[in-house]
């Protein structure tokens, strides 16, 4: 049985032996005193029913003989079934009645004459008397009950019941057995029961952690067969999206190392082949080796992009890269960024447009870090340039709405199929080729993007359909 097993099963069972302490604690403790008190109240209550019927018939006169026989009925049906001896006096002392004691086993009335007295001085006086004794011979227990007869609400004689504790505690031992013998059976059926539970609420959670630890070593297909709908349930579907993840990270991972690997190899093969030309070519004119010299520039601020790429996004994930906001029009910064790809889209036979639609006294103005937005739309156009191909077109449009400004990058392009549109913000992720058949860059630009308009808390999407373009936006609220 497994740790978690066992520690459940010592739960549930120490939970059951709290119970059986309790009861236990309650049986020696209680229940005794409790069922004296309930026996000897229900002998009070039934006394002074008999009392009331008593005064009853002495109220009504000169009992006949048939009231009189009615009336010895009532006394010797209620002296059996309470188990006790009842006696009736008038208020001179004398006996009217007695129940017969035909065990033996009672004290006779010499042997507590002292405690009847007192309890007859108490009734005449109109109150309920509750007397213990101890037999003087055998040491039992008994109890002496007084209730007054009433008639015409003043006393008019005494009825003096005797009955033995001996009966209260052999059913107090009978209970105390019982709870025994109960204890056991339950102890033994909640051992059984706290094992079958704790080794069901652990087969789950034995599941999950051998799923964890397949995933841990790098099974990231692993399924987690756990068919519960709590919270056990949840973790193990959460584990599986989890795993699902882990498995989406270390493909975009492997993809990244091999674009990375790829992007290097092509200007540091540049770089090495007119590096060696510039060594070994010292007869070269001018000329040639200037333009060998703006290779190996071009190639290396290549390389420092995507260095600086990666680290602006290490840097936006983790926080460490403030923002500085200042006012500045969307426009302008737009403008700017289109006439830097003028060229680059006219060299792919693209279209490049920028359009500015105004409201009435708003000029598009905006309170962020303008270096960052503009970068968000470099990369925005950068990313339509490269999946569209000849006869391209790029529209580059921004609107001022009320209280924000939109900004849009549309392309006709292929457009990105539903299934991809999820992770097409997520790092190291790259669309469909190009019209050329590459993959350009190495996915971080939408990536940081993202993290650039997350952090100015600026509303952002795609919109795209197969064979229908593409359409970027974001939204920052005006100034």
């Amino acid at each position: 049985m497994s740790r978690i097993a066992t520690r459940l099963w010592a739960g549930m069972m120490a939970l059951v032996l709290a119970v059986l302490v309790l009861m236990w604690l309650f049986q020696i403790v209680f229940l005794e005193r409790f069922y004296n008190d309930l026996r000897i109240a229900g002998l009070e209550r039934a006394m002074v029913r008999v009392a009331g019927d008593i005064g009853a018939v002495l109220g009504g006169g000169a009992p006949s003989s048939a009231e009189l026989a009615a009336l010895t009925e009532t006394l010797d049906r209620a002296a059996h079934d309470e188990g006790a001896t009842l006696e009736w006096m008038d208020t001179a002392g004398d006996t009217v009645y007695t129940s017969d004691d035909s065990t033996g086993r009672g004290p006779s009335q010499a042997a507590w004459a002292g405690i009847r007295l007192d309890a007859f001085r108490k009734v005449l006086d109109g109150k309920t008397s509750r007397n213990a004794m101890t037999h003087p011979r055998f040491g039992g227990q008994y109890l002496l009950v007084g209730v007054p007869i009433f008639l015409e609400k003043r006393v008019a004689g005494a009825l003096l019941v005797t009955m033995p504790l001996s009966a209260v505690q052999e059913t107090a031992d009978i209970l105390k057995r019982q709870l025994f013998l109960l204890s056991i059976l339950m102890s033994a059926v909640a051992f059984v029961l706290a094992l079958a539970l704790a080794r069901t609420f652990s087969k789950p959670i034995r599941t999950i952690t051998a799923a964890a630890r397949r995933i841990a070593a790098g099974s990231y297909d692993t399924m987690v067969r756990v068919r519960n709908r709590d919270e056990i349930g949840q973790l193990a579907q959460t584990l599986e999206e989890m795993a699902r993840e882990l498995s989406r990270t270390e493909s975009l991972r492997r993809e990244f190392v091999a674009n990375v690997s790829h992007e290097l190899r092509t200007p540091l093969t540049l770089i090495q082949g007119q590096a060696e030309s510039l060594r070994d070519l010292d007869r070269d004119p001018v000329e040639k080796k200037n333009r060998r010299i703006a290779v190996i520039l071009d190639e290396t601020r290549r390389l420092n992009h995507m260095v600086e790429e990666m680290l602006d996004l290490s840097r936006l994930q983790a926080g460490t890269l403030p923002l500085e906001r200042t006012r500045f029009a969307i426009p302008a910064l737009a403008f700017r960024v289109v006439d830097r790809f003028r060229s680059l889209a006219e060299s792919q036979g693209c279209t490049l447009t920028f359009r500015f639609d105004p409201e009435e006294g708003r000029d598009g103005t905006v309170q962020a870090d303008e270096e960052k937005i503009q970068q968000v739309l470099y990369n925005l156009v950068q990313n339509a340039l490269q999946h569209v191909g000849p006869d391209g077109r790029v529209d580059v449009r921004a609107r001022a709405a009320g209280q924000e400004v939109l900004v849009e990058v549309a392309d006709n392009g292929p457009g990105i199929p539903p299934e991809a549109l999820p992770r097409i913000w997520d790092r190291f992720y790259k669309g469909e080729p190009s019209g050329d058949g590459r993959r350009k860059g190495i996915g971080l630009g939408l990536a940081i993007a993202r993290e650039i308009l997350s952090a100015h808390d600026a509303r952002y999407g795609v919109d795209s359909r197969p064979g229908a373009g593409t359409t970027f936006w974001f939204v920052l609220p005006a100034a």
